[in-house]
């Protein structure tokens, strides 16, 4: 922070997670100290929190976040809080977008975009450029949003994941091999497909022991996935829950098969979605 820019007007900073509650005293008194003496002439410091909450479930900061970021503001700095929009809000969202380019879209269909792409508002915006450019002045309908949306990797591994626990063997291989088509690598497929098995098998487990949908969403921080733990609790009502053991499993095996045999990594794949299968 105190560099001096060399090659540009100025330095820039930036701080991941810095959790203020877990500082001694000491290393709060030098960090604030380093604050004050920022030149706001030649230094930009950003301080953001992704890997946990930094309001500790409230709605406002409190305890060593709280006196750190009013000495922040103190000095002549901004706090903003980029918090997720919840499934209602990013369908009145989508709503008013499409309104705004002179169509209408379905609650429905709103919320299959959204879906789509796993509540990304930038991909969410391409997406309406496209669909009120194909229906303009129309309503933008399911079917429509099906057909023209882009699908993502983790929309379709979550597909191919509950293809395979329903034993659709056709549409998974199909699947499996679009997924191909995007040039993604191996290693990447198996993660996202196990991501899905896991929102199905957590899913299950919290329909076997009783608990909502809340109970997943804060346990696994579901934040902005909300619809992830939706369409799992619906899909996961008629597969065993031994059944999405046994493909964990699979894909566990799998995985370190890839990381360290000599065989195409796609063959491996595909043997263990056959395995899974069957």
């Amino acid at each position: 922070m105190e560099a001096l820019p060399v090659f540009a007007e100025r330095t820039v900073t930036a701080i991941n997670d810095l959790e203020a509650e877990k500082l001694t005293p000491k290393d709060t008194a030098a960090l604030k100290d380093i604050i004050s003496g920022i030149d706001p002439d030649t230094a930009t410091v950003i301080i953001y929190a992704t890997a946990f909450d930094p309001c500790g479930g409230k709605k406002t900061l409190g305890g060593a976040n709280k006196k750190l970021c009013e000495h922040i503001l103190k000095c002549g700095g901004a706090a903003a809080e980029f918090s997720l929009k919840s499934p209602r809000e990013l369908i009145k969202y989508i709503q008013k977008l499409v309104s705004a380019e002179g169509s209408e879209i379905s609650e429905e269909a709103a919320q299959r975009l959204a879906e789509s792409c796993r509540s990304d508002l930038l991909m969410i915006k391409n997406e309406i450029e496209k669909l009120s450019a194909y229906r303009f002045g129309e309503k933008i309908s399911l079917s429509d949003v099906n057909e023209l949306v882009s699908g993502r990797l983790e929309t379709d591994a979550y597909r191919l994941a509950r293809e395979i626990s329903e034993g659709r063997a056709e549409e998974a291989l199909k699947t499996l091999d679009g997924l191909y088509g995007m040039q993604k690598e191996t290693a990447s497929l198996i993660a996202v497909l196990a991501g899905s098995f896991l929102d199905l098998y957590r899913a299950k487990l919290c329909l076997i022991s009783g608990r909502s949908a809340k109970d997943i969403e804060e346990a696994f921080s579901y934040k902005g996935r909300e619809f992830a733990i939706k369409y799992a609790l619906r899909d996961c009502a008629k597969i065993p829950i031994e059944r999405l053991r046994k493909c964990i499993s699979v894909l566990a095996e799998c995985d370190a098969g890839v990381k360290s045999l000599r065989t195409d990594d796609r063959v491996l794949l595909e043997e263990a979605v056959v395995r899974m299968l069957r």
